[in-house]
């Protein structure tokens, strides 16, 4: 049986109505965990743990990043908040994934390509420590929001290199989720000209845009998108999706019609939804067929 907008929304209301100090108590969050140090600054990320009996042995890392920005946040707050970040950890960690709350170098001091240095030093380091964790290497995820999915699909481009520097090998995490990301930086080298996210060797746009690294080894990859998104154009996703499904990625784009750069909140709760199968089929290989909303990974879409 398929759940509405409204009637998700309403439950989830409900849900969060009960919330308290003691939802807190079931997830052990260990904060500040450090991945690296770079202009005498310690690099950091953060962990939620379900009840150990409640892990699935997976993982989801959270990229946190807007216009290259990384803000340092009580990962508490992550718990109980009716906000884009704050409903899908809850949700996520019901499901029994760990989540690792990763911050990177933040702009205007850090430009875009050390942004992109700073996560794959940050799942490198994660991907080290997960058996401490009960967390299986192979089954990590990763999501982000605009900057952050930008960060997030570089992840699953960018196939690791062998120790002799020969091979390019698959990438270190199994399944991707981007909201509105930029996946070409081209553009936003020649008309920010001066930003300080862009203060390269511009001789390295290509190295940080996505869509130049698709292959047949990326990840499978989940994209929502609102077409009336002014800030990052829809045409970002598309062109993404269209090149992964031409290298036989499996991929999806949802496009949201009349959303912007920010969801709504109906927008939010059903992507929140298709985002949780998404993870389980592809990190578990489980999904509730009953409730499922997310379309088969690689299905064309034939409607927004």
């Amino acid at each position: 049986m398929r759940i509405s907008p409204s009637a998700r929304l309403a439950l989830l209301l409900v849900s969060l109505a009960g919330l308290s100090a003691s939802a807190h108590a079931e997830t052990e969050i260990v904060p500040d965990v450090v991945y690296g140090h770079k202009a005498g600054m310690a690099l950091t990320y953060d962990v939620l743990l379900p009840e150990p009996d409640q892990r699935n042995g997976a993982g989801v890392l959270f990229i946190v990043s807007g216009a290259y920005v990384s803000r340092w946040f009580d990962p508490a707050t992550l718990l109980n908040q009716l906000n884009p970040l704050g409903t899908p950890f809850r949700g996520l960690l019901e499901r029994g994934y760990v989540l690792y709350i990763v911050r990177h170098g933040s702009a205007p001091k850090f430009t875009i390509v050390d942004a992109v240095s700073d996560v794959r030093l940050a799942i490198e380091h994660i991907r080290s420590t997960t058996a401490e964790r009960s967390v299986d290497s192979r089954r990590l995820g990763v999501t982000g929001l605009s900057a952050g999915g930008h960060l997030s699909l570089m992840l699953g481009t960018m196939g690791e290199t062998s120790p002799d520097g020969t091979t390019s090998l698959e990438p270190p995490v199994a399944a991707v989720v981007a909201w509105f990301p930029p996946t070409d930086i081209t553009p936003y080298a020649r008309a920010l000209k001066g930003d300080p996210t862009m203060d390269f060797d511009q001789r390295l746009v290509d190295s940080v845009s996505p869509i130049r690294h698709v292959d047949q080894a990326d990840a499978p990859t989940l994209l929502f998108h609102g077409d009336q998104d002014t800030t990052v154009p829809i045409e970002h996703s598309i062109e993404i999706r269209d090149a992964m499904l031409a290298a036989g990625v499996p991929v999806h784009l949802e496009t949201f019609a009349g959303e912007s750069h920010r969801f709504g909140i109906e927008a939010n709760l059903r992507s929140f939804s298709m985002m949780y199968d998404f993870f389980d089929e592809e990190l578990q290989g489980t999904v509730d067929e009953e409730t499922a909303d997310t379309p088969p990974p690689g299905t064309p879409p034939g409607q927004p």
